[in-house]
Formats: structure tokens, C-alpha cells, sequence
């Protein structure tokens, strides 16, 4: 089965939303910034403690590469986008209650427009990524040249706890935290939600009313009867 190339990025309507659209930039965070608590917390001196075990290696080795692992790691950026855009839950959390909207990207052309450093689907489970670290440093040899620092940071910024798996989430990661812009060709849907008043509608239609956005599918959410599930409608603008 192909995996569609869509991302998609739930906004309650907001002047961050319009700013989003008119200044055509996403906002990448710092990984201490998420809403999570959780998120991107890590042990680092635990982790390479453990590492202090492995022959060939000094501790001054070690303690280097920790303190280069943990300034690169504060000063990266992250986009969080989903897989889906029928997820109740993230319309809710996300999209003020249904009351704002949804935009479809393109992956290929998004990822390219901005040169990340890496795109990653984030895995879920209940205990912290240390072990899958440590492993995977084992695999590369121990040897501190296998970037073991690049390894970890993927590994940290790509699991979250298993109660956030309705998210479906795929991150991009840029070297640091800061505004980045996209192409128009990049954004190619915008959905309504059930709540979205006629006025943001309109406001939306109008900013995405020049001929370098006719490419954009516009849809409106419904609810599908008998069931609690959502359907996308096609809309002409």
C-alpha cells in the first residue's frame, strides 16, 4: 500500500494562522518549548554513563560527546504535522473545537522547500528511548566517530508516549529553531471544520485568492450519518 505523501497541520483561526498563510512560514520549535512536558525529555548523563562501559573508550570521549549531544539537541527545530485529518481528537485539541481549519501540504515538495535535516515518524510507547539508543550505538561499533549524538537525537525527538498514537504524527527537523518559509505550491488543501464560521471562511478564501494558490482543494467537514466519523466534501471557491 502507498503511504500518501499528504502532511497535514490542524490551526484554530488566529492571527498566528493568518500570519502562517500571509508571511508563508512555519514555526519550528526548540524541543524544550513543546506543549508535553514529557516531550523531548530526556536523561542524557544516564544514558551516557552507560556508555562509560564500552572498551575503546575514554570518560573525557564521553563527556565531550554528551555536551556536544545536548547543546546541538537544544537548539534544534521542530514541525509537527499529521497523517490524518479524520482524527476527531486532533480537531478538537488542535483546531479550536472544530471551529478552525486544517491545511494539507505536500511532504515531497514541503521537505525539499525547506532543506530539512530530517523527517521522522514518531514511534510510541511507554518507556523512554535510552535502550534503543544504547543499542543502536552498539550496532555502529562504539565508536564515538558514528555519531552517536545524531542517532540519539532522532531517536529522543521521534518517541512519545503511547496515548498520543491518535496523532499519527511525522516531524521535520531543522538545525535550529526559527521561522522557515514554503513554497505556495507546498500547501495543497485547506479543510473547514464542522464549527468554522462563514466570515473565517470567507477570510481564508481571500487570502488564498491569487492565481498561485489555484492549485489548493478546498473542503468542508461533515459528519458521516450513523457513525462518529468525519467526511471531507469538495468545495468550489
Amino acid at each position: 500500500m502507498t503511504r500518501s505523501s499528504s502532511l497535514f497541520k490542524f490551526r484554530p483561526f488566529n492571527k498566528a494562522s493568518i500570519e502562517l498563510i500571509v508571511n508563508r512560514e512555519l514555526w519550528f520549535a526548540r524541543p524544550d518549548s513543546l506543549n508535553d512536558p514529557f516531550e523531548c525529555q530526556f536523561d542524557f548523563d544516564g544514558m551516557f554513563d552507560k556508555l562509560k562501559s564500552f572498551p575503546n573508550i575514554s570518560t573525557s570521549e564521553i563527556d565531550n560527546k554528551k555536551k556536544s549531544a545536548f547543546d546541538v539537541f537544544n537548539s534544534l527545530g521542530i514541525c509537527s504535522f499529521s497523517r490524518t485529518r479524520r482524527n476527531q481528537l486532533m480537531w478538537a485539541h488542535y483546531a479550536d473545537e472544530h471551529k478552525g481549519f486544517c491545511i494539507g501540504f505536500n511532504e515531497k515538495i514541503l521537505s525539499k522547500s525547506e532543506t530539512a535535516l530530517k523527517s521522522v515518524d514518531v514511534k510510541y510507547q511507554s518507556e523512554t528511548p535510552t535502550d534503543s539508543v544504547i543499542n543502536r550505538y552498539k550496532e555502529l561499533g562504539g565508536k564515538v566517530e558514528a555519531n552517536l549524538d545524531t542517532e540519539a537525537m532522532y531517536s529522543i525527538i521521534g518517541t512519545k508516549y503511547t496515548n498520543w498514537k491518535y496523532e499519527k504524527e511525522r516531524r521535520l527537523i531543522m538545525a535550529r529553531s526559527s521561522a522557515y518559509p514554503f513554497t505556495s505550491n507546498s500547501l495543497v488543501s485547506i479543510a473547514f471544520g464542522l464549527r468554522m464560521p462563514k466570515r473565517d471562511k470567507d477570510t481564508l478564501k481571500q487570502l488564498l485568492s491569487s492565481p498561485e494558490w489555484n492549485h489548493v482543494k478546498w473542503y468542508q467537514a461533515e459528519k458521516t450519518k450513523g457513525k462518529f466519523a468525519l467526511n471531507f466534501v469538495p468545495i468550489k471557491i
